[in-house]
């Protein structure tokens, strides 16, 4: 239910939306790293606060492997579904999800073959700090360098098949230490490590096509220009990443950083299209409407798989730390 305030000598009036006029929003991406996970909530209308969504706890979820049944996934917690199946490469899966009285929804995606990196090349970036040390035993002081890792300068040759259209999306993580703040002084506790995707800048990718959940951060592109050759990338990885969910996640002295080439389907790549297109013209009245891409049949939302090629760039400080 919205309430709209008329501003005259009216009273407000109260609008019911009906939840025969919701449809279900599916969304999930699957691959072969992890089981599957499917979020489920109820649409909204344009008459109702953004924050009014409603997660779906009592759907009847399923998942289909080359059209046969696998399992039933299991509630877990927010909308969120899961299951014991991992997905495999080359094969089709296809999910489904009732919850009465909105319409039974489906979608469907496939699991491509892994890309290929063929050469990664890095260079970090440090920046240098003399500073002035005492000696514990003699009270002598001495200089040291210090030595803080600014950026890491990647370049990542990719070798793309021919004589067919291929869509990618390129990450980069690390195993970062992870901090929680408690009130009321909110000194950061260290809690553990936690594989996060860093950002990048990429000066030879559409930086409309970014791409960001809490799990991955990077770029969506296609081999329109290069298909069947190799192609390079030249990126700036940061070393420090983002703030979510009342954890800080960052680390300056990083000794590793993982390069993550991910091979995606058409509907990922034109998701991420259309949902960056929306979002430029969001707040517009004069633009025209962007409908944002998707793939569940009879909802909305989006399902996609994908498969991911890692390699790992060790990060050589000039001094120990």
């Amino acid at each position: 239910m919205a309430s709209i305030g008329i501003f005259s000598c009216r009273e407000p009036i109260d609008i019911t939306v009906p939840d025969t006029e919701k449809k279900i929003v599916l969304n999930g991406l699957i691959n072969p790293d992890s089981t599957v996970k499917i979020h489920l909530s109820k649409s909204i209308s344009i008459l109702e606060k953004d924050d009014n969504i409603t997660f779906l706890k009592n759907a009847v979820v399923k998942i289909y492997e080359n059209n046969t049944y696998k399992e039933t996934l299991q509630y877990d917690t927010n909308g969120y579904y899961r299951g014991s199946v991992y997905p495999q490469i080359g094969k089709n899966y296809k999910i489904t999800a009732e919850y009465s009285p909105l319409y039974a929804v489906d979608a469907e995606t496939e699991i491509l073959a892994n890309p290929t990196i063929s050469e990664i090349n890095a260079e970090p970036v440090f920046h240098s700090e003399t500073q002035t040390w005492y000696d514990s035993e003699t009270g002598e002081p001495f200089d040291t360098t210090i030595n803080t890792l600014n950026q890491i300068q990647i370049n990542i040759t990719l070798s793309d098949p021919p004589n067919q259209t291929n869509y990618y999306l390129l990450t980069f993580s690390a195993n970062l230490a992870q901090y929680i703040y408690y009130p009321p002084d909110y000194i950061p506790v260290f809690i553990g490590y936690k594989m996060t995707s860093l950002y990048y800048d990429a000066n030879n990718l559409n930086w409309e096509n970014q791409f960001y959940t809490r799990d991955l951060v990077g770029y969506v592109f296609n081999d329109n220009l290069f298909d069947g050759s190799d192609y390079s990338i030249n990126a700036s990885v940061q070393p420090n990443s983002y703030y979510s969910g009342g954890y800080a996640e960052s680390d300056n002295t990083l000794d590793k950083i993982y390069v993550n080439l991910h091979a995606i389907t058409e509907d990922f790549y034109q998701y991420v299209l259309s949902y960056s297109k929306y979002q430029n013209i969001e707040g517009n009245p004069l633009a025209e409407p962007v409908n944002i891409r998707s793939n569940v049949n009879n909802g909305f939302g989006f399902f996609s798989g994908y498969s991911t090629k890692t390699d790992s760039v060790i990060i050589n400080y000039p001094n120990n730390k």
